[in-house]
């Protein structure tokens, strides 16, 4: 009987063993010890670009929240200013009225003719 076997079906073979020499291994724990050299540089300065990043962000947040209150200090003194001139310029809109008022009351009071 011959029964085929798949090729997913076959037993693991295991991978042969490479025979370095002394100074083969030393190089390539030298390479790798490179290799993970250059990894954590890299990762210390993300870090430090990062940390930067921060720090700018925080200081533009910090000036746009003072130009923000800055912005809103002066509206606010510019709408107080107004309403005090509205307030005078009532005042005095009364004041003329009333002073033309008490004209008037004057001017028909001596213009009547004297019958006494």
């Amino acid at each position: 009987m011959d029964v085929e076997q798949e090729p997913d079906s076959q037993p693991a073979r295991k991978r042969p063993r490479i025979d370095l020499g002394i100074s083969e291994r030393k190089r390539g724990k030298s390479m790798f010890g490179i290799v993970l050299g250059t990894l954590n540089k890299a990762k210390i300065e993300d870090k430090e670009r990062n940390a930067s990043e921060a720090m700018i962000d925080q200081c533009l947040e910090a000036k746009l929240r003072k130009e923000t209150d800055s912005v809103r200090r002066t509206e606010e003194t510019k709408k107080g200013r107004n309403a005090a001139n509205r307030k005078e310029e009532d005042l005095q809109l009364k004041d003329s009225i009333v002073i033309q008022a008490t004209k008037h009351a004057f001017t028909t009071l001596f213009s009547l003719p004297m019958y006494i």
